[in-house]
């Protein structure tokens, strides 16, 4: 017998959206928090809201009760984020963005985007949305079946962060390359030796103000790449002190989206 649910209603638009998440995937450096939950007979309901699969906009509120949670969520920095869902059994939890506050009594009320169909070969249902700096937003989960026996859900949040927002400056550029970006993931970066790097003594990297790393003349040869380990969740600014063999220093440094 097959159980009714809302997530078919307009597969016809899957094919598109599939084409479309492929282009709009955030790069590799990108911060993902991540989200776990588990709907079932605990949770409040609220009249489903119908969502266009083409769009992933909200419509109409109906009058079928479904399950819900509420994940608050504060932007860390502004840009292009993307919400990845997957759930068992069957990828029957779908979601709402609400751009504020979420009142279930009026479902469509802020709602900002959404989704109710599988985009990826994972299994993923996405929305992405260009999030404001600080904002806080909501993400509402629901069963999304008519049988309504509840899901465990992953949400997968990936922002924009890791970024250098300008070249490097300083003297120091001419002997030590600053990474275009860096992974907040792992919070790594890796830093690339120049051809004048024979001339450098040392060097003391900086995240923000914290020492993250001091590179003796051994491990300091022209085009050779260092990795820098356990930068700071808020690092902004990557800094690198270096002390020439003929005396003297010089600085690099560069400005990033934090994580």
């Amino acid at each position: 017998m097959t159980r009714p649910t809302f997530q078919g209603m307009w597969a016809g638009a899957v094919t598109i959206v599939l084409a479309l998440t492929v282009l709009t995937y955030a790069p590799a450096t990108a911060a993902t928090q991540n989200r776990n939950g588990t709907l079932n007979a605990n949770d409040s309901k609220m009249d489903v809201v119908t969502i266009n699969g083409t769009t992933d906009t909200c419509g109409n509120q109906g009058t079928f009760d479904v399950r819900f949670e509420v994940i608050p969520w504060t932007a860390p920095v502004g840009g292009t984020t993307e919400f990845r869902l997957t759930s068992t059994p069957n990828s029957i939890a779908s979601f709402y963005i609400y751009d504020g506050p979420f009142n279930p009594a009026q479902g469509t009320k802020n709602c900002l985007a959404a989704d109710n169909s599988v985009d990826t070969p994972a299994n993923e249902k996405t929305v992405t949305i260009t999030a404001r700096d600080e904002k806080t937003y909501r993400i509402v989960v629901f069963d999304d079946s008519g049988a309504q026996n509840g899901a465990s859900y992953q949400l997968a949040i990936e922002i924009p962060g890791g970024k250098a927002t300008d070249p490097q400056k300083g003297p120091g550029k001419k002997f030590l390359a600053l990474p275009g970006s860096f992974s907040c993931g792992d919070l790594k970066a890796k830093v690339t030796w120049r051809a004048r790097a024979n001339r450098v003594r040392s060097a003391v990297i900086r995240a923000n103000r914290r020492i993250v790393a001091r590179v003796g003349d051994r491990k300091i040869r022209p085009f050779r790449t260092s990795v820098v380990r356990n930068l700071p969740g808020s690092t902004n600014r990557m800094s690198a002190t270096l002390r020439l063999k003929g005396g003297g220093k010089a600085e690099v440094r560069r400005f990033y989206t934090r994580c």
